[in-house]
């Protein structure tokens, strides 16, 4: 198996236990959370309060570890307000 092949399997997977972490803890800490599975560009968790009356629409960022370049977006802090108000 190519290289580039077993990188992209191993950057997916990786993805992948992200999204479904991250969602895990949303409905831990009391919220409705669903993994869109690649079906919708953009948003990789659909989130909402228990009553369903604030939704939120997360994109999930994973980086290497050991790598010392992270990409950070303002949109982190607006979806940690989101979150707070839910």
């Amino acid at each position: 198996m190519p290289t580039d092949d077993l990188d992209l399997r191993d950057k997916t997977s990786r993805g992948n236990a992200s999204q479904f972490f991250i969602a895990g803890e949303l409905c831990r800490r009391g919220y409705s959370a669903v993994v869109t599975l690649g079906n919708t560009p953009n948003v990789d968790i659909l989130c909402s309060n228990q009553k369903g009356t604030r939704f939120a629409h997360i994109q999930v960022k994973t980086f290497v570890p050991g790598n010392r370049t992270c990409s950070v977006d303002r949109q982190i802090g607006v979806s940690q307000q989101i979150l707070t108000d839910l």
